[in-house]
């Protein structure tokens, strides 16, 4: 995908999370010759955007759709009695969220009330 695609995209999503029907039938009209299933993909890979729910809604990553998703990991990790891997943590997310190993470690790195240690575990900051 290229560079106006994906504004275009971003724009199509700038109110808000989108079904990703909508924003394949728009990348559809702006030129894009994929697939619904390869625009699927490219959410679920590019770091900037998330897929959502059960009906596969596509959201901007921008400081709502982190914030949220921090929000969650910081209360996973914070009930745990131990620490966790990226992989753990994803797999309590609630249904419908998707996010990758490194999006996880990142998130937590930037985050003061997480701490990210030795092979990769997520623990609560100190």
């Amino acid at each position: 995908m290229n560079r106006e695609l994906i504004s275009e995209a971003r724009a199509a999503l700038a109110a808000g999370p989108t079904d990703l029907s909508k924003v394949h039938d728009r990348l559809k009209r702006a030129g894009s010759s994929w697939s619904a299933a390869q625009h699927h993909l490219f959410f679920l890979a590019h770091p900037t955007f998330s897929v959502v729910g059960d009906q596969v809604t596509i959201q901007s990553q921008g400081g709502s759709g982190d914030d949220h998703l921090l929000s969650e990991i910081i209360k996973i990790v914070e009930a745990s009695s131990q620490p966790l891997p990226p992989r753990e943590i994803r797999n309590r997310l609630p249904s419908g969220m998707t996010t990758t190993d490194e999006q996880v470690k990142a998130l937590a790195k930037k985050s003061p009330a997480l701490d990210v240690f030795g092979p990769g575990l997520i623990r609560p900051g100190r």
